[in-house]
């Protein structure tokens, strides 16, 4: 007979509970668990791990479907009320960790972390205001050291002491055929003071002109869309908050906790709905100015498989806001007091040593990344629109018309003597 230091400890070596047959609670929660024709053909992350505890410990159980409980109170948390009063021994589908949850129940091990992010239709950037962007490559600290480094090189230029004399207008056509990469044919400095501070100056000009370009490259593919970092953010824009129909009691119980730090959650709470399934969510979403908040894995899953996201196809005019709201955890609620919850957690633990739990997650996680890739390929690969190309077409333009302006006045010149002579003649 063994020897155990404390009940603990017997009750997490206990490895054996001869076919008796557990009742158990679910909701489907796809991609991590779901039955697909019968309650005997489940699959999902928690399904595996469910069949392991059960060839390991000799168990068997029945499976009681919440699908279709009451989505007033949530589906999550009536299935929570019926472990608490022992109409069921545990409950499993995605169930998040909560302080309710856990004065109701006696809970599992987490099983997995994950996070609650916001979806939203990007708003494109007005074509009119979009030639600010000509500047946006660089700060306006920047352009101010740039323009006064200009200025103070033009000083040296004009005073340091050389055996030539060019003009002002010399040495600023010198220093902005450096900015614009125009070759000059011959330096019209002598001292080599002089031609120091011109390669100075041609050396940063080079490194100036790589990064602006780089930069400019890199908006016109993705500055066609105003993107928000924050809740707080898309809030003061004047977006409305749209999540689950089915519980989101984690989720407001989070927000309602951090009000009493940031009080922007209270408004935050005034503006969410959760009247609306998810495809109804994200029509909403690409009409309104609605951001659909979910867990992640979850909310890519279900959102690529609504009708207007097939249809549509509007995956590059999505926006996520990798910033986390709240944090998700995943656990089992048991009965207060089952003898069990020791040796699974247990169990738990070590699968998540040995990785093996990590490895189921990772394998239906990995096939949503290559949804999400396939879009942000399809989003890198499209055409150039009229505000993404409206800052070099600004350039394009000012360069013109400087250049139209100079030519006039070149011809004005040319033929200044034949005008003079013109005016002359019919003058009065």
């Amino acid at each position: 007979m063994k020897n155990f230091s404390s009940i603990s400890t017997y009750l997490s070596s206990y490895s054996d509970f001869h076919q008796h047959n557990f009742k158990i609670g679910y909701i489907s929660f796809i991609p991590f668990f779901w039955c697909r024709t019968s309650l005997t053909d489940c699959t999902g992350p928690e399904a595996n791990l469910l069949q392991l505890l059960s060839t390991k410990l000799n168990f068997q159980y029945t499976l009681v479907n919440f699908e279709d409980a009451p989505s007033g109170a949530g589906k999550w948390k009536t299935l929570v009320n019926a472990v608490h009063n022992k109409t069921l021994d545990w409950g499993i589908g995605g169930i998040s960790l909560s302080p309710e949850r856990s004065s109701l129940t006696d809970l599992s091990r987490v099983i997995h972390s994950e996070a609650y992010t916001i979806l939203y239709h990007c708003p494109v950037s007005e074509t009119w205001n979009s030639w600010k962007q000509v500047f946006k490559p660089f700060s306006f600290l920047l352009w101010a050291c740039i323009g006064f480094a200009f200025i103070g090189i033009i000083f040296l230029l004009k005073y340091l002491p050389d055996t030539t004399k060019p003009s002002t207008v010399k040495n600023v056509e010198v220093l902005v055929r450096g900015l614009f990469e125009q070759p000059l044919r011959r330096l019209p400095f002598n001292a080599m003071g002089k031609r120091l501070v011109f390669i100075g100056w041609l050396y940063t000009c080079i490194i100036l002109i790589t990064a602006y370009k780089s930069k400019v490259v890199s908006m016109m593919i993705d500055s066609q869309y105003e993107e928000f970092e924050s809740i707080q953010e898309l809030l003061y824009h004047g977006y409305t908050f749209q999540v689950s129909n089915q519980d989101w009691s984690v989720l407001k119980e989070n927000w309602e906790a951090s009000a009493k730090l940031d009080k922007s959650f209270y408004e935050i709470l005034k503006k969410t709905s959760s009247n609306q399934s998810t495809c109804d969510a994200v029509d909403k979403m690409l009409k309104n100015k609605v951001a659909y908040i979910d867990e992640t894995s979850t909310m890519l899953y279900q959102v690529s498989l609504c009708p207007s996201f097939i249809i549509q196809e509007p995956s590059s005019q999505l926006c996520l806001i990798d910033k986390q709201v709240s944090p998700s955890y995943h656990i089992w609620p048991m009965q207060i007091g089952a003898a069990y919850r020791h040796r699974f957690s247990y169990v738990i633990e070590n699968l998540h040593s040995a990785g093996i739990l990590s490895f189921w997650y990772n394998s239906v996680l990995e096939k949503l990344r290559i949804k999400t890739s396939s879009n942000r390929q399809a989003k890198s690969t499209s055409g150039l629109t009229l505000t993404t190309m409206t800052s070099s077409l600004f350039i394009l333009g000012f360069g013109l018309g400087v250049s139209v302006v100079l030519f006039v006045f070149e011809l004005i010149y040319y033929y200044s003597d034949t005008i003079s002579n013109y005016c002359k003649k019919y003058s009065f």
